[in-house]
Protein backbone atom coordinates (compact mmCIF):
# COMPACT_ATOMS: atom_id res chain seq x y z
CA UNK A 1 0.00 0.00 0.00
CA UNK A 2 1.00 3.14 -0.54
CA UNK A 3 0.46 4.47 2.80
CA UNK A 4 3.74 3.04 3.71
CA UNK A 5 5.67 5.64 1.73
CA UNK A 6 5.04 9.97 2.07
CA UNK A 7 2.88 9.52 -0.70
CA UNK A 8 1.19 7.87 -3.88
CA UNK A 9 3.80 9.17 -5.97
CA UNK A 10 6.68 8.14 -3.70
CA UNK A 11 5.44 5.06 -3.91
CA UNK A 12 4.69 4.56 -7.50
CA UNK A 13 7.90 5.70 -7.68
CA UNK A 14 9.53 3.12 -5.67
CA UNK A 15 7.96 -0.09 -7.44
CA UNK A 16 8.91 1.46 -10.71
CA UNK A 17 12.96 1.40 -9.55
CA UNK A 18 12.43 -2.15 -7.56
CA UNK A 19 10.11 -3.86 -9.87
CA UNK A 20 10.63 -1.45 -13.48
CA UNK A 21 6.57 -1.43 -13.22
CA UNK A 22 4.27 0.76 -11.45
CA UNK A 23 0.60 0.43 -10.65
CA UNK A 24 -0.39 3.47 -12.52
CA UNK A 25 0.95 2.75 -15.80
CA UNK A 26 -0.22 -1.19 -15.49
CA UNK A 27 -4.02 0.06 -14.15
CA UNK A 28 -4.40 3.14 -16.33
CA UNK A 29 -1.95 3.87 -18.58
CA UNK A 30 -0.09 6.56 -17.24
CA UNK A 31 3.54 6.61 -18.82
CA UNK A 32 4.98 9.51 -16.45
CA UNK A 33 4.23 9.41 -12.56
CA UNK A 34 2.85 12.31 -12.12
CA UNK A 35 4.45 15.26 -9.09
CA UNK A 36 2.65 14.98 -5.66
CA UNK A 37 1.89 18.86 -6.08
CA UNK A 38 0.48 17.77 -9.47
CA UNK A 39 -2.04 15.16 -8.03
CA UNK A 40 -3.09 17.58 -5.64
CA UNK A 41 -3.39 20.44 -8.24
CA UNK A 42 -5.64 17.97 -10.23
CA UNK A 43 -7.77 16.79 -7.31
CA UNK A 44 -8.23 19.76 -5.76
CA UNK A 45 -10.13 21.09 -8.37
CA UNK A 46 -12.75 18.28 -8.54
CA UNK A 47 -15.61 19.85 -5.70
CA UNK A 48 -15.59 17.08 -2.65
CA UNK A 49 -19.63 16.65 -3.09
CA UNK A 50 -18.86 14.76 -6.90
CA UNK A 51 -16.83 12.45 -4.60
CA UNK A 52 -18.92 12.06 -1.89
CA UNK A 53 -21.08 9.27 -3.91
CA UNK A 54 -18.23 7.05 -4.61
CA UNK A 55 -16.41 6.80 -1.28
CA UNK A 56 -20.31 6.49 0.13
CA UNK A 57 -20.37 3.19 -2.17
CA UNK A 58 -17.44 1.75 -0.88
CA UNK A 59 -18.11 2.49 2.57
CA UNK A 60 -21.43 0.46 2.16
CA UNK A 61 -19.29 -2.38 0.72
CA UNK A 62 -17.49 -2.53 3.57
CA UNK A 63 -19.39 -2.95 5.97
CA UNK A 64 -20.60 -6.43 7.52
Amino acid sequence: MHFQDPSLAEFQLRMEAEQQQNNLRTLFGVTRIPRDSQLRDILDAVPSDQLEPIFTHIYDHLQP
